[in-house]
C-alpha cells in the first residue's frame, strides 16, 4: 500500500472510530436508563483501543497498565513497545469521553491556542510551578502525571519515549518532543499537536506522521551488519542518506617502551533513514591497527577505503538494487553528545570507543596534508614564536593525544591552531589534539574557505 492510501484508509477508520464512539456515548446502558457521557473504561474499548490499532499498535506492540516501578508505582494506561529493542516508544494516557478541554487562566492566557497553552503549562511545571498557572489545575495534574512517566521510564529504560499523548477522542494532545518537553526542558509550542474533535479527521495525516507505530520504529539500538539492513528498512526508498565512518579503538599500550596509543579502525556506514533515525552498520572482519610508519600509512588508507566500498556493495546487494552513493560530511546530522552537536560519539560503555562519521571518506586520516607547511615541526614553531608547548612530542604520547610526533607530516605544533581548535572545537580532540588540520578529511566541517586562508599554513581548502 503506498503511504497516500495508508493516509486515506486511516482517515476513513478515524472517522468510523470518531462517530460510533459517539454514538456509544449518546446510547444509554439499558432501556429507560438516562444516557450518560463514557467513563474512561468505554472509552478506551469502544475508541481509543480501535484507534491505537488503525495506527499499527496492536495488543502484541502495547502494553495497558504498564507499571514502572519508583518511589512510587506508576501505571501507564497504553505503553507502546518496539519488538525488536523492548524499548518503550509511546505513551497514551487516556481520559473519559467527557474529559475537560484546555482553558487559560487569566488574561495573559484566556483565548490562547491549545498548543501554546500546554507549552506555557509544560513550562510553569519545568520552573518549579510557581502559584498562578497558565491553565486549570485538572490539566496541570495531567501534565505533571505525563511529565512523571517519560521521566521515570527513561530512569529505567535509559532512553526516552518518542511520543507522548493525552487524549479522550473527544480531544487529543501529542508531545512530539518528549525529551524536549521533560528532560531538557526546551519546549517550544510547535512541539505540541493539541487538536479537538472538529479538528481530529481533519488533520488526521498529522497524528498517523506522528503515532503510527511505522513512524516510530527506531534504529536498533546495537550496530547490525550490511546483509540484515532489509530487516529494519524494508523499502530501500526509506533511505535518505548513507555515509560513511570509522570505527576506532584507542587503548594505552602495556609496553613500557612504547608509550604510544595503540589504534584499531574499522570502516563502518551511518544510514539516515528517512524518518530521521540512524542506523550503523558494522562489517564482519576483524578492525586493522593504524600503523605508525608513513609508508604502511600509504597502504593502510587504500586497503580500508575499499573495506568500505565492500560494504557499500553489500548494502545494495541486500536490496538488489544500486543505493545512493556516499554523502559528504556537511550533510550529516550530527550526533547530540555532551560536547554539543559533532560528527564524533564516544562510546558510554567503553572508554576508548569513538564512532566518526567521514562522510564521502572512509578515514578521518588523508595520505598527507593538503598545503605545504613548515609548521609540523615544534622547532620551527619555536623559531617563530608560535610553539603549543614548550616540550615537543617527540614520541607517539598516550596521555598528550598525539598520535604523530613532531616533524611528521600528519603532526601540528603551531600554538594559533592550538587555540582555534578549542575555539571551533575540534571534534577529534577527544583522542587526537594534534593532527594537522590539512591531513584530517574532517577539514571542511570544522574550517570555513575564509578561515582556512587566515591559518598560518594559508592556502584554500584544497578544492579552490
Amino acid at each position: 500500500m503506498t503511504p497516500a492510501a495508508k493516509l486515506e484508509e486511516f482517515k476513513a477508520v478515524l472517522t468510523q472510530i470518531l462517530e460510533d464512539a459517539q454514538a456509544a456515548n449518546e446510547t444509554p446502558d439499558f432501556a429507560g436508563a438516562i444516557p450518560r457521557n463514557m467513563l474512561e473504561h468505554n472509552t478506551r474499548r469502544v475508541a481509543l483501543d480501535p484507534l491505537l490499532e488503525a495506527l499499527g499498535w496492536s495488543f502484541r506492540d502495547r502494553t495497558e497498565e504498564a507499571r514502572v516501578a519508583g518511589d512510587t508505582t506508576l501505571f501507564i494506561d497504553y505503553l507502546g513497545i518496539d519488538q525488536e529493542t523492548r524499548s518503550a516508544e509511546l505513551i497514551f494516557e487516556a481520559k473519559a469521553w467527557n474529559a475537560s478541554w484546555l482553558a487559560g487562566i487569566g488574561d495573559a492566557y484566556r483565548g490562547r491556542p491549545a498548543a501554546e497553552l500546554v507549552a506555557a503549562a509544560v513550562d510553569h511545571l519545568n520552573n518549579g510551578a510557581p502559584k498562578l498557572a497558565p491553565i486549570t489545575d485538572e490539566w496541570i495534574k495531567r501534565i505533571q502525571q505525563l511529565r512523571d512517566y517519560v521521566v521515570a521510564i527513561e530512569a529505567k529504560g535509559g532512553a526516552v519515549v518518542k511520543r507522548a499523548v493525552i487524549g479522550c477522542a473527544r480531544w487529543i494532545v501529542v508531545f512530539k518532543d518528549p525529551e524536549a518537553a521533560f528532560i531538557t526542558k526546551r519546549i517550544k509550542a510547535e512541539d505540541v499537536l493539541a487538536l479537538e474533535l472538529g479538528e481530529m479527521v481533519e488533520r488526521s495525516d498529522e497524528i498517523f506522521g506522528l503515532l503510527s507505530i511505522d513512524s516510530l520504529k527506531v534504529a536498533p539500538r546495537t550496530p547490525i551488519h550490511p546483509n540484515e539492513i532489509a530487516l529494519h528498512i524494508e523499502n530501500p526508498a526509506d533511505i535518505r542518506r548513507v555515509f560513511r565512518a570509522l570505527f576506532v579503538n584507542r587503548a594505552n599500550t602495556t609496553d613500557e617502551f612504547s608509550p604510544q596509543p595503540s589504534i584499531y579502525v574499522s570502516p563502518w556506514l551511518i544510514v539516515e533513514r528517512s524518518d530521521g533515525a540512524l542506523l550503523e552498520i558494522r562489517p564482519h572482519e576483524q578492525p586493522e591497527i593504524l600503523p605508525t610508519s608513513m609508508n604502511f600509512l600509504e597502504m593502510h588508507l587504500p586497503e580500508v577505503s575499499a573495506r568500505s566500498d565492500k560494504m557499500l556493495s553489500e548494502l545494495s546487494a541486500a536490496y538488489r538494487v544500486s543505493l545512493p552513493g556516499p554523502s559528504p560530511i556537511g550533510e550529516f546530522p550530527n550526533f547530540e553528545t555532551d560536547l554539543g552537536l559533532t560528527p564524533i560519539r564516544r562510546s558510554t560503555t567503553k572508554a576508548g570507543n569513538f564512532l566518526i562519521a567521514t562522510g564521502e571518506d572512509s578515514h578521518y586520516l588523508r595520505p598527507g596534508p593538503l598545503v605545504e607547511c613548515t609548521f609540523h615541526s615544534h622547532e620551527a614553531c619555536r623559531q617563530a614564536e608560535a610553539d603549543d608547548e614548550p616540550q615537543p612530542v617527540n614520541l607517539r604520547s598516550y596521555e598528550r593525544r598525539s598520535y604523530f610526533v613532531s616533524g611528521e607530516p600528519h603532526h601540528c605544533a603551531h600554538r594559533s591552531i592550538n587555540v582555534s581548535k578549542k575555539g571551533i572545537p575540534c571534534p577529534l580532540a577527544v583522542f587526537e589534539e594534534k593532527l594537522c588540520c590539512r591531513a584530517c578529511t574532517l577539514q571542511d566541517w570544522c574550517w570555513s574557505p575564509e578561515r582556512l586562508r587566515r591559518a598560518p599554513c594559508g592556502g584554500g581548502s584544497g578544492a579552490d
